[in-house]
C-alpha cells in the first residue's frame, strides 16, 4: 500500500539535491539530506537561503514561514540514518547510471517497505534502475523543474505515480504526469 509521503529524504547534497530540499521543506515536508560531504552541502544551502532571503524582500513568504521551514531540514552523512523512517526518497547524483543502481539497492535495504523512490535524472529513465530494488512498482523519474514531471514508466504503479504527482503538486509546481519512460524534460519558458 503506497502512502503519501510526508518525510522526504534527498540523496546527494550538490546544487540540485539542495534546491530540492529547501523547495521540500518550503512545502512542509520533514526532509534528510544524506551526502558525503558535509561542506558542499552547507555551501549550496548558504546560496538557496540567500535566494529565499531574496524571496522574503519580494514578500512572496514570511520570515516566519523560513525559519519554521528551515527547522525541518537535516543533514544526514549516513545512508541508513537519512532514509530509514522516510516515506519518499529523492535522489539527485551525478548522471552514472552505476552509482545510480547501487544507491538504489542500498536505499531499498535501509527505508521502510512503503517508501517511494525517485530519481531527479532527465537523462536516464527509472526502468533502468527500478530492478536493483525489491520494489519496481514504488520507483519513477520526478523531474522538479517547471514544469514538475513525474514519469510513470512500465514499472510504476498508478498508486505510485499520484503519491508522487501529489508530492509536485505540493511544492506549487505546475505538474505534469508521462505515462512512458521517457528521457528528456518539458521545460515551459
Amino acid at each position: 500500500m503506497v502512502q503519501t509521503p510526508r518525510k522526504v529524504a534527498v540523496i546527494g547534497g550538490s546544487a540540485a539535491g539542495s534546491h530540492i530540499a529547501a523547495v521540500c521543506v518550503l512545502a512542509g515536508f520533514d526532509v534528510n539530506v544524506q551526502d558525503i560531504h558535509e561542506k558542499t552541502f552547507e555551501k549550496n544551502m548558504e546560496g538557496i537561503s540567500k535566494r529565499l532571503q531574496y524571496e522574503v524582500g519580494k514578500d512572496k513568504i514570511s520570515w516566519k514561514k523560513l525559519d519554521d521551514s528551515f527547522a525541518h531540514l537535516f543533514f544526514e552523512p549516513e545512508l541508513e540514518s537519512a532514509v530509514k523512517d522516510r516515506d519518499f526518497v529523492i535522489e539527485a547524483m551525478t548522471e552514472n547510471l552505476a552509482a545510480k543502481t547501487d544507491m538504489f539497492k542500498t536505499i531499498d535495504a535501509y527505508a521502510p517497505g512503503h517508501a517511494i523512490f525517485a530519481t531527479n535524472s532527465s537523462t536516464l529513465v527509472s526502468s533502468k534502475i527500478a530492478d536493483a530494488t525489491g520494489r519496481p512498482s514504488q520507483v519513477c523519474n520526478l523531474s522538479i523543474f517547471n514544469p514538475a514531471e513525474t514519469v510513470q514508466g512500465p514499472h510504476t504503479s498508478d498508486e505510485t505515480a499520484e503519491a508522487v504527482m501529489d508530492v509536485a503538486r505540493r511544492l506549487n509546481n505546475t505538474s505534469i504526469l508521462l505515462q512512458e519512460d521517457n528521457d528528456r524534460i518539458i521545460v515551459e519558458s
